[in-house]
C-alpha cells in the first residue's frame, strides 16, 4: 500500500482538529489554572484575565491582541498537521495511526506552546505549580 490519499488524510485532520479546537479552552484552564473551561460551561468567562490584578493567563492575554490571539491554536494545529502529513506520507500509513499521531501531537505541541507562552509572559503557574 502506498501513502494515504489526500482525501483520507484531510478527513483524519478534520477529525483531530475539531476536537482539538473545542478542548483548547479546557486545556488552557488545566495548564495555566486560570479558570478557562469548556464552551458550554462558560469558556473564558471565569478566566483570571477578567480580574483587575494579575497574573493573567498568557493565552487569554494574547487573545485580546487581534491576530496574535490566533497564535496558540495556529501553532498547535500546524504542529498536528505537520506530524499527520509526515505520517500520511509513510508507505504503510493507516488511518487509525494518523488519528493517534494527531492526538499525540496535540499534547506535545499544546504543552510546548503553553510552556513557551508561560516563559514569555512570565506566568507563575504551569501544570499545578510555579
Amino acid at each position: 500500500m502506498n501513502s494515504m490519499t489526500g482525501a483520507k488524510a484531510l478527513l483524519a485532520f478534520l477529525l483531530v482538529a475539531v476536537p482539538s479546537l473545542y478542548f483548547l479552552l479546557p486545556f488552557c484552564g488545566w495548564v495555566y489554572q486560570c479558570g478557562c473551561t469548556s464552551l458550554p460551561l462558560g469558556g473564558a468567562a471565569k478566566c483570571n484575565i477578567h480580574q483587575p490584578e494579575g497574573p493573567h493567563c498568557p493565552w487569554c492575554v494574547v487573545g485580546d491582541n487581534d491576530w496574535v490571539g490566533l497564535l496558540p491554536p495556529a501553532l498547535i494545529l500546524g504542529g498536528q498537521g505537520g506530524v499527520m502529513w509526515w505520517v500520511a506520507r509513510r508507505r504503510h500509513a493507516r488511518f487509525w495511526l494518523l488519528l493517534v499521531a494527531g492526538f499525540v501531537a496535540y499534547w506535545v505541541f499544546g504543552l510546548g506552546v503553553a510552556y513557551v507562552f508561560k516563559l514569555v509572559y512570565n506566568y507563575p503557574y504551569f501544570l499545578g505549580g510555579p
